[in-house]
């Protein structure tokens, strides 16, 4: 008996499926001149039948081999020769006569196994099936798998008779018909939505919901493969032609960072799923951290899948969209986690390189702000302008008046009285440093809108900057100042640094200390203080260190100060599944974050 007859054959063995020496081999078996035994696949048919039907192919290969179908095999036969041919003319005829022989064989398309797996590669069993579809997350979760336009990933497969038999426990058969990219139903499909066992734990999806703001982003809109092709590097472009060439794969990309970030991959996200749409492809993220964790230093933040020639040239633009806002998110969670009852106004705009920037650093404050409100600070309220302010979940922009509103009007006092009159509804917020007299400036303003004052509608903001002190402070007084309210704070040990910030020039904690002296001094206790210059991740531990009576800080100091630490990468970590990465990335591994995952449950 040939050795394919035996019923326990798993598929056609070499000599019913001999390649030549010109095959390629691709991701489902060899590409071309490969010639099936046609009489045995029909045997092979009715003897395995059964078998066919209960061996499903794994779930993250279903959407590949849906999109390559025949032609990734390319299987030509001579009928007169019986033997392999490459000639273009015969193929259509030939995959019309071997489709044909398939319908009469399996009316529902089930594909025969040649066409996916040689005998060399077997179908991976269900352990197998599982790792590749969770690559392991060090919260010990199962990461989200999430499909353009979809909120889990979903892919469809014909339709085909169980014989009685229920559908696997993990999955759940929807019965509405699923639209392709291009918006034509595929006819006698269902779609299948791919959920997690339920005995394994599953770590909270990324709901880009809670990140206001995203879809309407200008940021995350699709481009054109001639933007894309002129934006990304070249070399990514020229693998993308020589993949193209000699034959497409399978990969999964690694995303990392190397300093600790929060995660803040919603932008980067939907940018992905507009581009796939537009492209007509299908990309796979896996998030391996919810949106607003902690991730260490060279964590995966993302895994990737898709063909090669679809992400190779997207990787430029990926790089560029994760970092910044990463590394925004974690200065903007410890800024408000220092100041936990001061509101935080994010103040980027003017610091940033174009609004593509400005929309990832909102975007990063937001992340941070709640993240760290769910640890009991209040964070950032909003944004200075209006295209940003969805991020906080505003319609609008905060702002009163600039420096150049007073020069204008030619007094502190006068510009307040102009800006109440045209906004009597607004809390009147009044900088007190362009003269130079903040307590004087300060205590006139109040004494002119007392009303408000005593209703808590009036704040002073501190902008003073770094090359004077605040009006009646110098070194000795600001040193009594501190002595008086928060002595510990100046008798511990301390750098240049913090001592410029607790007794030095500009809007230190002792001019805020000062001010908030002289204000409950002349009954004006209601009376905020807001402060800006410079308001970074090391300043505002300081100014929480010396308890600065701040209400409101206004800062884009969350934008990372060396920009260099906000420079992801992206590696690929499977190639068909198997895994394969440079040396020095085998922390990038799926099977090494399992084994990562394994020693942190049992220690």
């Amino acid at each position: 008996m040939p050795a394919g007859d035996d019923p326990a054959s798993i598929g056609p063995t070499t000599q019913q499926c001999r390649p030549t020496s010109q095959a390629k081999w691709t991701p489902f078996g060899y590409r071309t001149e490969c010639v099936p035994d046609l009489q045995y696949v029909a045997r092979y048919n009715e003897t395995r039948s059964h078998a066919l039907s209960a061996r499903r192919r794994p779930a993250r290969a279903l959407f590949l081999l849906r999109r390559t179908s025949l032609r990734s095999n390319d299987l030509t036969v001579d009928e007169n020769t019986s033997a392999a041919t490459t000639k273009i003319e015969r193929r259509k005829a030939t995959a019309r006569n071997a489709e044909a022989e398939q319908t009469s064989r399996d009316p529902h398309g089930a594909a025969p196994p040649f066409l996916t797996h040689s005998r060399a590669i077997r179908p991976p069993s269900r352990k197998q099936r599982a790792r590749r579809l969770a690559p392991a997350a060090p919260t010990g979760g199962l990461p989200c798998v999430r499909l353009p336009g979809n909120a889990s990933f979903s892919t469809t497969y014909p339709e085909r008779r169980r014989r009685g038999r229920p559908p696997p426990a993990s999955r759940v058969v929807s019965e509405t018909r699923r639209v392709s990219r291009r918006g034509n139903p595929r006819a006698g499909q269902k779609e299948v939505t791919m959920t997690p066992p339920p005995t394994r734990p599953t770590a909270p999806p990324t709901d880009t919901s809670l990140s206001s703001g995203v879809s309407s982003a200008c940021y995350v809109k699709a481009l054109s493969d001639a933007d894309i092709r002129a934006r990304t590097d070249s070399y990514f472009n020229r693998t993308r032609e020589i993949v193209t060439r000699f034959g497409d794969r399978a990969v999964t990309y690694a995303v990392f960072i190397r300093r600790p970030v929060l995660a803040a991959t919603a932008m980067l996200e939907k940018w992905l799923e507009n581009v796939a749409r537009e492209r007509g492809i299908e990309i796979i993220v896996e998030t391996v951290h919810p949106e607003g964790d902690w991730v260490g230093a060279g964590e995966p933040l993302l895994y990737l899948t898709g063909f090669f020639s679809h992400l190779t040239d997207l990787e430029t633009l990926i790089l560029q969209k994760l970092g910044p806002a990463c590394v925004a998110a974690h200065r903007a969670y410890q800024m408000a986690l220092s100041l936990p009852k001061a509101q935080f106004l994010a103040m980027e705009a003017r610091h940033c390189a174009g609004y593509e920037m400005q929309e990832l650093m909102a975007y990063g404050a937001s992340v941070g702000s709640r993240a760290a409100q769910k640890e009991g600070a209040i964070g950032f309220i909003g944004g200075a302008n209006d295209a940003t302010a969805a991020f906080f979940g505003r319609a609008n922009g905060f702002g009163t008046m600039p420096h150049a509103l007073i020069g204008y009007a030619g007094s502190t006092v006068r510009a307040a009285e102009m800006f109440h009159e045209v906004y009597p509804d607004t809390d009147l917020v009044v900088l007190v440093d362009y003269y130079g007299r903040e307590i004087t400036d300060g205590l006139a303003v109040c004494r002119r809108f007392p009303e408000l004052a005593a209703a808590g509608r009036l704040a002073l903001r501190l902008d003073t900057h770094g090359g004077r002190f605040l009006e009646g402070l110098d070194p000795q007084e600001s040193y009594a100042v501190m002595a008086r309210h928060v002595p510990e704070a100046i008798r511990r040990y301390r750098s240049e640094g913090e001592l410029r910030y607790l007794i030095g020039t500009g809007v230190s904690a002792a001019a805020i200390w000062r001010m908030r002296e002289v204000l409950d001094e002349a009954g004006f206790d209601k009376v905020r203080i807001v402060v800006s210059s410079g308001f970074g991740v090391t300043k505002c531990a300081s100014m929480a260190d010396a308890s600065a009576p701040i209400d409101i800080v206004g800062t884009g100091s969350f934008i990372p100060k060396l920009w260099n630490e906000t420079y992801a990468t992206a590696d690929i970590v499977t190639y068909d599944g198997v895994e394969s990465v440079k040396i020095g990335r085998e922390f990038l591994l799926p099977s090494f974050r399992r084994a990562e995952a394994e020693k942190k449950k049992r220690s």
